[in-house]
């Protein structure tokens, strides 16, 4: 999490494997102005509601169970494992983020803001400047913090419209947040220029 220079210093700490993926996506004359990595507690904290609506269908099933009929047909017994299956898959949401916080890698160059991730091999988001839909920042204080670029999800409930955003639409989680929050209004500033 650190300032870089230009792409010959790139460094995602001891991950070398990042860093070179990073440099194979740099387009000529593009340099890295910032790295970082999300935390693993903030990408779980953004599932806790999902993790309590697993706890409450638990509870659920588990009461259904104690009730449970001798003579329960075997559909009704498919629908209560299919309930369990996504129960303890809403349950399990603030742990499957924290996990892929440690696979997840940021950057800031002078074109756009990379979002790297390794899962069954590598994968890249870039969101140029003029993809950047309401830029929203969320401080937390000892300089840490999160920035929100865009929204990739837009819908309605009961006729108000949403708009939503997912892991790949901003910078979540990030410690070293002015320096981040400097490199993108600098990003910023070169477009509007």
């Amino acid at each position: 999490m650190a300032s870089q220079e230009g792409p010959e210093t790139v460094a995602f700490g001891e991950d070398g494997a990042a860093s070179e993926y990073l440099q194979s996506l740099l387009k000529p004359g593009e340099r890295v102005v910032w790295t970082g990595r999300p935390s693993p507690s903030a990408f779980a904290r953004r599932d806790w509601p999902m993790a309590s609506w697993g706890a409450l269908w638990i509870a659920i099933l588990l009461v259904a169970a104690w009730f449970n009929p001798d003579d329960w047909k075997a559909e009704a017994l498919f629908f209560l494992a299919l309930c369990a299956a996504v129960a303890g898959w809403l349950a399990v949401a603030p742990l499957r983020n924290a996990l892929r916080a440690g696979r997840t890698y940021y950057a800031v160059t002078t074109d756009r803001v990379l979002i790297l991730r390794r899962f069954l091999g590598w994968g890249a988001v870039g969101i140029r400047p003029t993809e950047f839909a309401r830029v929203t920042r969320y401080d937390m204080g000892d300089d840490r913090g999160s920035v929100r670029l865009r929204f990739s999800r837009r819908g309605s409930l009961f006729g108000w419209a949403m708009h939503l955003s997912n892991l790949s639409d901003g910078l979540w989680g990030i410690g070293d947040f002015r320096a981040a929050m400097l490199a993108i209004h600098r990003l910023m500033a070169g477009v509007q220029a």
